[in-house]
């Protein structure tokens, strides 16, 4: 078994430890610096993908509006009845 003291000191020195190993990874400086500057100002956003995929698809541009399933249930009611 091991002492009181013997046991009172290992936590001691876990704490210890502890403390010194939370206050590195706080203080600690990170290695790739500062981190990257900021963007130039020069640079156009990206592109909009909505804008520039070529899709079969008709509902993926911007411009297009939600209709929702009531607009679609006329045509569609077999589809419409299993998702409601």
């Amino acid at each position: 078994m091991f002492r009181p003291a013997r046991v009172r000191l290992m936590l001691l020195a876990a704490t210890l430890l502890a403390g010194a190993g939370t206050v590195a990874y706080v203080f600690w400086p990170s290695r790739n610096g500062a981190g990257p500057g900021p963007a130039a100002a020069d640079d156009p956003p990206p592109p909009d993908p909505r804008l520039t995929f070529d899709t079969p698809f008709r509902n993926v541009r911007p411009d297009v509006a939600y209709v929702g399933d009531a607009a679609c249930a006329p045509c569609h009611q077999d589809l419409c009845d299993t998702f409601h």
